[in-house]
């Protein structure tokens, strides 16, 4: 092993390891064989690490979700409420025409501030939608990477031992 860490791997003399069945085994091979192996072990074990880390994410999506769509149908009904008792007192005191055509714009506006909210959670919703599937996405590219770069290792280590 040199100073800065690389391996240096030393082609094996006849007389090292002259056994009958042609297998060298070496300590650097088992060594070798060795890392491999980790290598291997701490790969699977990064995935399943990712995939809880995603299903963790997901599920956290999906309760910050439900816990904003809550808040808002929790400000409609209470703008719904104070709107009802402040009606119900003004339409007993004045029970002027005037005064019911203002409340009948109010309810209006009321009515289309509420659709506007359903679509803005739609497009949230949508936006959430496709913002996990951007995340599925570069999860899935990063996991090829990480073949990519194993199947690298592997090759490298392949090489070096033919030689």
């Amino acid at each position: 092993m040199k100073a800065n860490g690389a391996i240096v791997m030393h082609r094996p003399r006849d007389e090292d390891d002259s056994d009958d069945d042609g297998v060298d085994t070496s300590p650097e091979m088992e060594y070798m064989s060795l890392v491999h192996q980790e290598n291997i072990r701490l790969k699977q074990q990064l995935m399943v690490e990712r995939d809880r880390f995603e299903s963790w994410r997901q599920a956290k999506q999906i309760v910050e979700y439900e816990l904003l769509q809550t808040n808002k149908e929790k400000q409609a009904l209470e703008r719904k409420l104070k709107l009802l008792s402040k009606g119900d007192t003004k339409r007993r005191s004045l029970l002027s025409t005037n005064q019911l055509y203002y409340e009948h714009k109010i309810q209006i506006l009321l009515n289309e501030i509420e659709s506007m909210e359903v679509e803005e959670s739609k497009l949230f919703e949508k936006l959430n939608f496709k913002r996990n599937e951007c995340e599925e996405l570069r999860y899935k590219l990063d996991l090829k990477e990480q073949e990519i770069k194993q199947l690298a290792y592997e090759l490298h280590l392949a090489k070096q031992s033919l030689q």
